[in-house]
Parts: C-alpha cells; structure tokens; sequence
C-alpha cells in the first residue's frame, strides 16, 4: 500500500484500493462512502493526501457494496467531482480527473461502462447549462427528449453488462418504469438495485404528482380551496379573489431561485393592476424570516403562512396542490379553475400569464 493510503488497516484485511489522480498542485480533496447496502455504511468524509504530481490511494472501508465520492472544495463549498461504486473488497479502481473536471474510471466492468457513459452524458449536460445560462435559445424540453433517446439507445447497446443499470438511474419518468420493468434476475443483482428502488419511489411519486397536475389544468375541477393567516393573523381564502386572475407562488426566503424571480413577479404585479392578484404562499421559513423577507424585497401584494411545521393535515395547501418545488407558481382564472402550474424560475410562465390576460 502506498504511503499516501488513508485509513490503513492490517495487511490480513482485504480492502479495495482506488487510486487517484488529479492535475498536479490540486488541494483541498476529500473522501466520503456512502451505503450501497446495508450492510455498509455512510462514513464521515476523510482528506485525501495527494503528492505534488496529484496523486493518492484511498483504501476503502467498507467491505460491503459501497458508493465512494471524491468532493472538491470550490468557494468553501464542497462539490462532488467523481463517485465510484465498489462491490467488494476485490474492486480496485483507478480514477483520473483532468484538468476539465472530466472523469476518467478504469478497473471493474461497472466503472469502465460509468466511464463511457459519463462521456456520452457531458455533451447535453453541456448544452443544458448553455440553456440555464442564457447562452442557448435550444428547447430544454426537445433537448430532454433527445437525451432520453440516446440513454436509451445506450441501454439498447449495453443490455446485459453492469452498467445498464446505472444508465436506467438517468432516465425519467415513463421511461424509467418501463426499463425498471424489464428487468432481467442478473440487472436486479445489481449492487446500484438500493438506489434504483429508491428512484423507483421517487418516479411513482413524480407520476402522481403529473397526473395530479393534468386534473387541475384540465379545468375538470376548480383550483383546491384553502384559508390561511395573512401578515396580519387575518385569515384570507382562495374565493376571496373571485373574478380576478391569480398567481399563487409558493415560495421561501431561503429559495435563491425565488428570490431572483422577484422582481419579474414584481413587474407582472403592476403591469396587470386591477385584472390580477398575486397569492404569496410561504413555505419552511418560521414567521419572522417570512415577515423579514417581505419587507427586505419589498413584496407588495398579498401574502399568506402556510404553517408545514404544525400542521399535518393531508388538506394543507401546499400538498393539496402537490408542491414539490419551489418556487412553483400557479394561475388561476376568475372563475377560480387552474390554467396553468409552473415549477422552478421559468421565463416561459410569463409568456403563459400574457396569452391568458390579453
């Protein structure tokens, strides 16, 4: 074992090996396992010593299947910039990260299938970003199809083979469940089966959660009722806006994206006085940060506690209209039926607001 291994143990203990190599001079590299089963366990992260030349041996702890991140510090903030997953202690893997971030893993079937499928991903990873950035005018939901298909087409490519079921965590939705049902006895041996099970739970819910909002935006029901206390204890209702459009936004004073859709929310607010109310609906802050926010980003419309901390109740507006993200704005007509629910900051909604009210 190299001297720079950390975590040494006793040469009768069979442990995996990974060894490591970043551009030379790299700092500030740490080490956390994660449970693939469970049997292991999630460890607390360990510095990795790198010599000059950026290289090191990390000997694994687990000896059960295990997932093993490589974090980079990056403004004080820790960002993962490799994962390796090892089934037992006969795994040793080599990992080379350039000086691109690109990752580059050899030495067990499962991780050289990562390696390629890492590769084939960074292209639309790419251009997303190019997207959220400004830089790309590319339809995200196109682009999201595409990549779906070429997934896919990986899959197609590499049935049999361990990295199958790694590729099946990328895919979404209908997607995922109709893969995740074909699975064959050997993809379900697969030490990744943890997390795809727990992916399976969060589709399920996903595909709840669209078909919930596929009913409210069929206008076969009116928009969930609801009363909550506004700024001043004064309980106010959904039908109090009756004959007005309405925006609820869901959101917090500790959601970035929230905040810097503000003042955009703030430009609809006055440009469509009269015609249209906006519904602040706070959610996970306690009521003085709420209160703070309000009056630090000068909010003028109305605004409502949702109290998620006390309040279990299955009817709770933010599960009535299955808020999941945030912030998530919703329009409402003057007859009191939805029209249309927007999750994250999308500029698009204000396009949907314009064809609704002109």
């Amino acid at each position: 074992m190299s001297i720079l291994a950390l975590c040494l143990v006793p040469a009768a203990t069979a442990m995996a090996d990974i060894s490591i190599t970043f551009p030379a001079g790299t700092e500030g590299i740490t080490v956390a396992e994660m449970q693939l089963s469970p049997e292991s366990e999630n460890l607390d992260p360990v510095p990795l010593a790198l010599n000059a030349q950026g290289t090191g041996v990390y000997q694994v702890r687990n000896k059960k299947p295990a997932s093993v991140a490589l974090l980079k510090e990056v403004n004080g903030r820790q960002r993962s910039v490799a994962r390796i997953h090892v089934a037992s202690p006969a795994d040793n893997v080599s990992v080379i990260v350039d000086a691109d971030g690109n990752v580059t893993y050899k030495g067990t079937p499962l991780m050289e299938g990562v390696s390629r499928f890492e590769a084939l991903m960074k292209p639309y990873i790419d251009r997303f970003q190019a997207i959220m950035r400004n830089e790309s005018t590319e339809d995200p939901d196109a682009l999201e199809q595409e990549l779906n298909n070429t997934i896919k087409g990986f899959m197609a490519a590499n049935a049999g083979r361990p990295v199958w079921a790694y590729a099946l965590l990328s895919l979404d939705d209908e997607d995922f469940m109709d893969a995740y049902g074909k699975m064959t006895p050997e993809d379900r041996n697969s030490i990744l089966m943890p997390n795809i099970e727990q992916k399976k739970a969060q589709v399920e819910k996903s595909l709840k959660l669209k078909a919930l909002y596929e009913r409210l935006e069929s206008g076969a029901e009116p928009a969930p009722s609801f009363s909550l206390p506004d700024t001043t204890g004064k309980m106010v209702s959904l039908s109090d806006f009756r004959g007005k459009w309405v925006i609820l936004d869901f959101w917090g004073s500790w959601c970035g994206w929230c905040i810097k859709g503000m003042p955009e929310l703030k430009k609809a607010y006055e440009q469509y006085k009269g015609k249209l109310e906006v519904v602040g609906i706070d959610c996970r802050d306690d009521r003085e940060d709420w209160l703070a926010a309000i009056k630090k980003y000068e909010l003028p419309w109305v605004h409502l506690y949702n109290d998620m901390e006390n309040s279990d109740a299955p009817d709770r507006v933010d599960r009535a209209y299955g808020i999941q993200g945030f912030p998530t704005k919703i329009i409402i007509d003057p007859k009191g039926y939805v029209r249309k629910i927007v999750i994250g900051e999308d500029p698009q909604f204000y396009t949907y607001l314009a064809d609704f009210l002109k």
